[in-house]
């Protein structure tokens, strides 16, 4: 029944899914050693990749909202090439749909969960997609000094750099950028501004 689930996943099929987890909803705990990005099995794939996983990417938002109401874990993780290991919800952040992010904030995905080297936050503040940054902040996302640059929020800021100056010189996971330099990447000329007077206040 395991190979079926999958197949039915793969396909799209959400009339065939909607059986299969009426008849076993523990499917939804069923993992595959394959890449989250598509159905491939490899048994030399060394993480397991879950149902939520696979549809947390856009277009199978009908299969994700099937899943959630047979209550998966929402945490549980997997690799991806780009993410390194990564919950669902980063996923969503980066290749899924605003609605698929919802589903999955509404099911109790943590909004603060990071991947290898980034959060659901900065995954999507990176992209520039603000409806996600928005959704995210709204379900209890939290800023640090990096997506604070990049989003523009002096505020946020001007708050971590004083709080602690080292901040000025620490750089991001991802990137291995600094806040100044992830703000000049982004174009966020007033957080430019701001962190240069913070600069030579500390100098």
């Amino acid at each position: 029944m395991e190979i079926e689930y999958w197949k039915v996943l793969q396909e799209g099929n959400l009339e065939h899914l909607q059986q299969l987890l009426k008849n076993n909803s523990n499917l939804v705990h069923t993992t595959t050693n394959s890449n989250p990005w598509k159905y491939s099995p490899n048994e030399n794939y060394h993480f397991q990749t879950s149902g939520v996983h696979f549809c947390s990417f856009a277009k199978r938002e009908p299969l994700l909202r099937e899943l959630l109401q047979h209550e998966p874990d929402l945490e549980t993780l997997t690799f991806e090439d780009n993410k390194g290991i990564t919950t669902p919800l980063v996923l969503a952040t980066w290749e899924g749909s605003i609605e698929s992010c919802q589903l999955l904030l509404e099911a109790g995905a943590n909004p603060n969960t990071w991947a290898s080297a980034e959060s659901p936050l900065y995954t999507a503040a990176e992209h520039h997609d603000w409806e996600k940054v928005a959704l995210l902040e709204k379900f209890g996302a939290k800023h640090d000094i990096f997506t604070a640059c990049i989003c523009g929020k002096l505020e946020i800021v001007e708050m971590e750099i004083r709080a602690y100056k080292p901040l000025l010189e620490r750089r991001s996971a991802k990137r291995n950028l600094t806040p100044l330099e992830e703000a000049t990447k982004h174009n966020q000329k007033e957080v430019e501004k701001l962190i240069d007077r913070l600069q030579q206040i500390s100098d």
